[in-house]
């Protein structure tokens, strides 16, 4: 009994995570189909998503291609 519990347990929890990796598969192409420029950061400023809008705002074709960091951003920003 505690066996299945334990079980069903962890399918629960893969299940889960499937559904979380889904949802954030979904958010992220929404944010990718934006006509405006998206960019997230998490708290230690490091940019964790940018779409290719926002990607083009700074000069790349895309953003598989956009390599600056935050700092790098903001300096392009005050000097534009």
């Amino acid at each position: 009994m505690l066996h299945e519990a334990q079980n069903l347990e962890k399918i629960s929890s893969y299940e889960k995570q499937l559904q979380n990796a889904f949802e954030n598969e979904v958010y992220h192409e929404i944010l990718q189909k934006q006509g405006a420029g998206v960019i997230a950061v998490n708290m230690d400023s490091e940019i964790v998503f940018i779409n290719d809008a926002a990607a083009k705002m700074y000069g790349y074709p895309n953003a598989t291609n956009f390599s600056d960091t935050t700092e790098d951003l903001i300096a392009k920003s005050e000097s534009a």
